[in-house]
């Protein structure tokens, strides 16, 4: 049984043995084709990037075995805020070691590695940002803001 995430809170079990040959055979090539087109996206004429040898690159990973888990997007303040203090010490300490985020192939590894690392400081300040946001929340006028 697969768990699929399909957005808005959602998740269904799929039966995969039950999908006939023909379904299968559709569903993993949509998929293939998205994952293919996602991996060169950011290839533009500006860019100077190769959409194909971003795209070869990408399978070559795939065929290696490699795969990239699906990123869910959290509403969890607290957990948005780990993650970016996570990111504001990786990018920091990249930068003065001269090295640019871009050039880093698992980025997102590090900072998941970081915020495992120093969860309890990370959440302590996290908690104690988010609830002092909130508490300002109640001075801001939206009117004034033009809403």
């Amino acid at each position: 049984m697969l768990q699929v995430a399909i957005g808005k809170g959602i998740t269904l079990p799929v039966d995969v043995e039950r999908l006939p040959q023909d379904v299968l055979d559709h569903v993993v090539y949509i998929g293939l084709r998205n994952v293919l087109m996602d991996s060169h996206a950011s290839a533009t004429a500006e860019s100077g990037k190769d959409a194909r040898g971003m795209a070869e690159k990408k399978l070559a990973s795939m065929y290696a075995g490699e795969v990239r888990a699906a990123g869910e997007r959290t509403t969890d303040k607290v957990a948005q805020d780990m993650a970016a203090q996570a990111k504001l010490a990786i990018d920091t300490a990249l930068a003065s070691r001269g090295i640019k985020k871009s050039k880093v192939p698992n980025y997102k590894e590090l900072v998941a590695n970081y915020v495992k690392a120093h969860e309890s400081e990370l959440r302590e300040k996290a908690e104690a940002r988010v609830a002092a946001a909130r508490e300002s929340a109640d001075d801001v006028s939206l009117e004034d803001l033009g809403l």
